[in-house]
């Protein structure tokens, strides 16, 4: 009984997660007219000054839980003995910790401003979370070795890694021609991408 609670809310969080991801971009963007979502990162909503940072950060708190319920969730749904069902839920709860707490409670400097050691530690932390959210596709393909998943998470890892680039690109190369100046579109779609990936009702 217990298993199938932890898998019901595991369920549940994944689902406030995602709403919550939609609503609050739509939302915070909203109080923050100055911030351009298909051009700016969502660290960006919440950098140092924006009128929406305590918000960022609250959602940052929600972020981690909601994801680390779900990787128990994960967990207890596909089998704790199996070492890479075990890494796959590592992967989601460090994704959440280092993307949600990690990045919303060190907010970026704006850009054009002096780098700060602020924004160190959010991109330190959010890029370690973004392994765990970029490498659990990888690791998908050996909790489903069967071809239909295997498939599906193979071209999840190769479209999702190759947004991803233009992301990275775009953000560090300071890039502002062409499709890379659209930063903000190519964060929210492999962030999109990636998030319907792993799920508890995937379940064989």
């Amino acid at each position: 009984m217990q298993r199938k609670l932890w898998i019901y809310i595991g369920v549940f969080a994944a689902l406030c997660v995602c709403m919550g991801e939609f609503f609050t971009d739509t939302w915070l963007a909203t109080l923050y007219p100055e911030y351009d979502w298909m051009k700016q990162s969502i660290s960006y909503m919440g950098q140092e000054g924006s009128p929406v940072v305590f918000h960022v950060a609250v959602w940052g708190v929600l972020f981690t839980l909601f994801f680390l319920l779900f990787a128990v969730g994960f967990f207890q749904a596909f089998g704790g003995k199996n070492k890479w069902v075990i890494l796959a839920s590592a992967m989601i709860g460090i994704y959440g910790l280092g993307e949600g707490i990690g990045s919303g409670f060190f907010p970026i400097n704006p850009e054009g401003t002096t780098y700060t050691s602020s924004a160190f530690y959010h991109d330190l932390f959010g890029g370690i979370g973004d392994v765990g959210l970029v490498g659990a596709p990888l690791v998908m393909m050996k909790v489903f070795p069967n071809q239909k998943y295997f498939n599906f998470f193979k071209w999840v890892t190769i479209v999702g890694i190759s947004l991803a680039l233009l992301f990275v690109f775009a953000r560090y190369f300071n890039i502002e021609t062409g499709i890379f100046s659209y930063r903000g579109i190519w964060q929210r779609l492999y962030f999109c991408l990636l998030y319907t990936s792993p799920s508890p009702r995937d379940r064989q």
